[in-house]
């Protein structure tokens, strides 16, 4: 509770490694785990097989982490940081309420895989404002959980306000979807601008 990180500085995440690994399982034609680790995590996501494909690397359980995720957080504060080349989706406040994204600059390479930039996940009473965001995925996604999982827990994303937030490149703008299994709802954007981005409001589901 209360957790805030405000500021000028710059979170890297050295993402590059990572994409360059899923590249290169994926030239040579990766199909399911290899590595231990990607042993022990398919162990520990049994139904993986069975889930419905995000382009993340599920299938072969190689799985890259966010850069930055708040876990079941209430009055969460980011503010002012720059957020760069992520491994996966960058800001993933998940299971989170009362979140508060102001003025956050996050910038990863266009054809950097799955990079999302702002991912608000089963989460609710979301303020994003005043945020630049350019990346290899989505730009603002909303999301409430996949599959049966999602359904079970069923925490959707509700109340949202998106305000005077500028998205370059990617493949949208803002986002529903495409995990949507609790619901979203409740959501306002307003005065945000996209600059080359495949789609500006994107609506997608599993």
């Amino acid at each position: 509770r209360r957790v805030a990180v405000v500021g000028k500085g710059r979170l890297d995440g050295n993402g590059q490694v990572w994409w360059d690994m899923l590249r290169a399982k994926r030239s040579r034609g990766q199909k399911g785990p290899e590595l231990p680790i990607e042993w022990e995590l398919a162990g520990r996501n049994p139904g993986f097989r069975s889930q419905p494909g995000g382009g993340g690397g599920r299938e072969l359980q190689f799985l890259r982490p966010p850069l930055v995720q708040f876990y079941n957080c209430r009055e969460v504060r980011l503010e002012g940081v720059s957020l760069s080349n992520s491994p996966f989706w960058t800001l993933h406040p998940v299971y989170c309420s009362g979140v508060v994204i102001k003025g956050v600059h996050i910038a990863n390479p266009h054809d950097a895989p799955n990079t999302d930039g702002i991912d608000i996940d089963s989460s609710c009473n979301v303020e994003i404002s005043g945020c630049d965001v350019s990346v290899g995925d989505d730009g603002i996604a909303l999301k409430s959980g996949s599959g049966s999982e999602g359904i079970r827990v069923n925490r959707p994303t509700s109340h949202v306000v998106i305000r005077g937030c500028t998205v370059r490149n990617g493949h949208g703008g803002i986002v529903i979807g495409s995990e949507t299994a609790a619901g979203i709802h409740d959501v306002v954007a307003e005065n945000c601008s996209f600059y080359g981005t495949d789609r500006g409001i994107r609506i997608k589901t599993r």
